[in-house]
């Protein structure tokens, strides 16, 4: 599971949200549904027409299991999100945090150094580890390549009046949110094979 969010915004678009408050509008999703089967893709991305906060954890809640193993890169990230949205929608409180308990971090091992390669140049960001054990598969291959550039990205798309620049964002923000956890599926494969 991995969020994009919006947060250097000063004055706030949307009731209910502050100052430099992360609100997110966007996640990606890759669920294998049981052992052995292939990863499929759920993603949402907020048009931006209205606070995109409900629509997020709508779907989100919707595309989830509540016995879900869920796999993220810094938890914390994540779980901050959910809670912040959780204080926001108190009627959806009690299935938000039956996520929250059901999330795991799977950057965990490489920060602690368990797994270790001197390519990943001290980092544990999953910028540095992805391309060093799954090397196909590189966020520098895309027109957007970190969530600074998402958040603004997406503003961007929110804002613009042309239709085709529109079109190329979104699919530009599907592109980068999707790889980070189709590529924690991929190292997560690694991970395994290297320990049978």
């Amino acid at each position: 599971m991995d969020f994009e969010t919006v947060f250097m915004i000063p004055v706030p678009l949307w009731d209910g949200t502050g100052p430099y408050k992360h609100v997110p509008f966007q996640f990606s999703l890759h669920i294998i549904d049981e052992q052995g089967a292939e990863p499929r893709h759920v993603e949402f991305l907020s048009d931006g027409v209205s606070d995109p906060r409900i629509e997020f954890i709508e779907n989100l809640l919707s595309s989830l299991q509540p016995d879900a193993c869920i796999l993220v890169w810094n938890k914390t990230f994540e779980r901050l999100r959910l809670q912040e949205l959780a204080a926001a929608f108190p009627e959806k409180s009690g299935t938000i945090r039956q996520i929250i308990l059901n999330i795991r971090d799977l950057m965990a091992p490489f920060q602690n150094m368990s797994i270790y390669h001197s390519k990943f140049n001290g980092s544990h960001s999953i910028k540095n580890v992805l391309p060093v054990l799954v090397p196909e598969l590189n966020h520098s291959d895309l027109a957007i390549s970190s969530g600074d550039v998402a958040a603004d990205s997406w503003l961007q798309m929110i804002r613009t009046e042309s239709e085709d620049e529109k079109e190329t964002l979104k699919s530009q923000l599907k592109d980068y949110c999707c790889l980070d956890t189709f590529g924690m599926i991929k190292i997560m494969e690694k991970m395994w094979n290297s320990v049978i």
